[in-house]
């Protein structure tokens, strides 16, 4: 039996969605690390000091993320909490990603 008219569960996507999050987070954290530790240079000598202040706010965005998907799969009940609290995560979602896309003209 469906759980609404268009047989989604948010709640179970959330879960999902959630570990995805997650797992994004864990490499922007690798990338960081491998960035700090590549080289026995200082990291203001090689110019990287922008990058790692970028990658370290898209890994708190995309953490962020994942507990407020967490949250919403943690809902009880399907009610509109939980869809309000998916596209907050969505949105918080969407931001990390774009943190770091620059448009060039």
């Amino acid at each position: 039996m469906c759980p609404n008219a268009l047989c989604f569960d948010v709640r179970t996507a959330a879960g999902f969605h959630s570990q995805l999050m997650g797992v994004l987070a864990g490499f922007s954290f690798l990338i960081i690390a491998t960035l700090l530790v590549a080289s026995p240079v200082r990291a203001r000598d090689r110019g990287i000091e922008a990058g790692i202040i970028s990658l370290v706010a898209t890994l708190v965005i995309l953490l962020a993320s994942a507990f407020f998907y967490a949250g919403a799969a943690a809902e009880q009940v399907l009610a509109p909490r939980a869809a309000i609290i998916v596209v907050i995560a969505a949105v918080d979602a969407v931001l990390g990603a774009l943190k770091d896309v620059r448009v060039t003209a």
